[in-house]
C-alpha cells in the first residue's frame, strides 16, 4: 500500500518500474473509479501541491513496482540544486492539471 484516502499529502509519487492501482471510494468495497498509473508516471502531486488529505487511494502491485516519493523537503533541496529539473517537474504537474481540468470540462458537458 502506497497511501489510503484520506491520509496526509506528504509527497507525490513517480513510478519507476510496475504499476500502481489508484481507487476512490469505499476501502473494501468495488469502486467504479479506479484506474492504474505505469511506468513514468507521477501521483498524487495535486494532493501534494494543494496540502489537503489524499482524495483517493494508492496500492502498488505486488511484485517488481518501484515508486519514488518527491516530500516538501527534497523539492526544496531540488530546486537549489538542480533548478531546471524543479522548473520541468513544475510544468509537467501545470500540463497534468490542465488536462484533467479539461477532461472534466468534457464529461461535464455530455
Amino acid at each position: 500500500m502506497t497511501f489510503e484516502q484520506g491520509a496526509a499529502s506528504d509527497a507525490f509519487y513517480l513510478v519507476a518500474h510496475g504499476e500502481v492501482s489508484l481507487s476512490v471510494g469505499d476501502l473494501g468495497r468495488s469502486s467504479s473509479d479506479s484506474w492504474k498509473i505505469e511506468r513514468g508516471g507521477l501521483f498524487g502531486d495535486l494532493d501534494f501541491l494543494l496540502r489537503r488529505p489524499r482524495t483517493f487511494t494508492a496500492a502498488a502491485a505486488v511484485g517488481a513496482t518501484v515508486v519514488y516519493a518527491c516530500s516538501r523537503d527534497s523539492l526544496r533541496r531540488m530546486e537549489r540544486e538542480e533548478p531546471r529539473l524543479y522548473q520541468a517537474l513544475l510544468n509537467a504537474n501545470l500540463q497534468c492539471l490542465a488536462m484533467s481540468a479539461d477532461a472534466m470540462m468534457w464529461q461535464q458537458a455530455r
